[in-house]
């Protein structure tokens, strides 16, 4: 459930969609007001496609390579697409339920009101991605890499970060609270507007290197 406090937009989808069988990715294809369920597009490499209004079910985008690719107003369920890498994907209005994402790359991608619940992203590289107003709920996102990426207003609810690595990236109001965030790599230079609770602020300062030992304890032992 989202927290009352946090509002992201929800895709606009018709209630009505055309279905649609597809094997192929072509360049510049656009897929909009469409059902596309079980399509097999593994491997697949293509630019410049545009999925708007779309519906995507059980969708095997597996090690495909796209570049500037653009989701506008759809949900994404039970896909596959690990292994993929995407080059200046722009996702607005999206929703990603279900999804396996292990090991996708996304190199300078722009997230704007997206959704990602239960979905598996181990080992998922973002690199120089901007994110404003995303809700990570329920993801695992172990020994995930997310690099020189500015996090607005970017949510972690009941996620796994163990042992991701944040390294020259922005929390700009990025919520953390509820989440796992043992072993997590991050610079102290970084960490400046990240909000945490109290359970896990042990754990920040542990990260920062800062040891905490009460008044009586031996300072060496």
């Amino acid at each position: 459930m989202r927290s009352k406090s946090f509002r992201i937009e929800t895709p606009r989808i018709p209630k009505q969609l055309s279905n649609k069988v597809i094997t192929t990715l072509e360049n510049e294809a656009e897929y909009a007001a469409v059902m596309l369920s079980g399509c097999d597009l593994a491997r697949q490499k293509a630019e410049d496609i545009l999925l708007d209004q779309a519906h995507l079910r059980r969708v095997n985008l597996n090690r495909t390579g796209l570049k500037n690719l653009r989701i506008f107003d759809s949900r994404i369920e039970d896909a596959d697409i690990s292994g993929a890498i995407w080059e200046h994907a722009r996702f607005r209005r999206v929703e990603f339920i279900g999804c396996r994402l292990l090991g996708i790359q996304l190199m300078e991608a722009e997230m704007e009101n997206a959704f990602f619940r239960e979905c598996i992203l181990e080992n998922a590289i973002l690199i120089s991605a901007k994110l404003s107003s995303v809700l990570f709920e329920k993801c695992n996102l172990q020994n995930s890499s997310i690099e020189k990426t500015t996090l607005a207003e970017t949510v972690f609810r009941n996620c796994d970060l163990t042992n991701a690595i944040f390294s020259g990236t922005k929390f700009s109001g990025t919520d953390l609270r509820g989440s796992s965030i043992g072993r997590m790599q991050i610079d102290p230079r970084d960490v400046r507007g990240a909000i945490i609770d109290s359970t896990q602020a042990l754990q920040v300062v542990g990260l920062l290197g800062v040891t905490i030992k009460d008044e009586d304890e031996q300072p060496f032992s």
